[in-house]
């Protein structure tokens, strides 16, 4: 094992999946902060040309998460895997790698067939005044599945690609977003400025403060 004597982790790895439980992670809601745990577990499936991360019942709370192309962060379920947004992060809980340098750009690159499955992530706005989001996207190729997200202090969603004409091989449909739900957020449920050729599917956007679907790219 190559942490902290957990005997499964080899096999795990083998089988190109990553539990964030074999990294130390704990799904209970205390005062736990799960970053360093699931963030390792990320950065293994990174290493490894990609794999999935998986992430069981319970509530996981965390900072700001780091996603970089080609790994997938899998929960036990909509009503069961909860990531809440930490105290006083004032920031987003799921980033994707760059995004910070990306933004704004208008380039074609950024992080590439990732993908967040079967969770619901809470922003804690009551304890984020400073600001919050649930999802800060510059990328493309991308799943977003069985998502809930709620409560966060911007937007809900906010992703971003080029306006570049045409799709990147392999990725004719830049980015897929099905049964996903943002609602109670004190910004725009959805903020899209990109990718284009994207599709939504039984997707929804209410009761947020700002708008609940705003398209804003071409």
């Amino acid at each position: 094992a190559a942490r902290g004597g957990y005997a499964n982790l080899a096999v795990s790895v083998r089988e190109g999946n990553f539990d964030v439980l074999d990294y130390g992670a704990s799904p209970s809601y205390t005062a736990v902060i799960n970053t360093p745990a699931i963030q390792a577990a990320i950065n293994d499936a990174s290493a490894a040309g990609g794999g999935k991360v998986l992430l069981h019942t319970g509530t996981y709370l965390t900072s700001t998460l780091i996603v970089p192309s080609k790994v997938i962060l899998v929960g036990a379920g909509i009503s069961a895997t909860f990531l809440k947004l930490a105290n006083g992060t004032n920031a987003a809980l799921i980033q994707t790698t760059g995004f910070a340098g990306l933004t704004g750009g208008n380039t074609t690159g950024g992080p590439y067939s990732w993908a967040l499955r079967d969770l619901t992530i809470d922003g804690n706005k009551a304890n984020n005044a400073g600001g919050g989001f649930g999802i800060q996207v510059y990328g493309y190729g991308y799943e977003l599945s069985n998502i809930r997200i709620h409560d966060c202090k911007n937007d809900g969603i906010y992703s971003e690609w080029s306006t570049a004409g045409g799709a990147i091989a392999p990725f004719d449909m830049q980015a897929s977003i099905t049964n996903v739900h943002s609602f109670n957020n004190d910004r725009d449920g959805v903020a899209w400025h990109g990718p284009h050729d994207s599709v939504f599917v039984n997707s929804f956007a209410y009761r947020n403060a700002g708008r609940g679907f705003a398209a804003l790219t071409t």
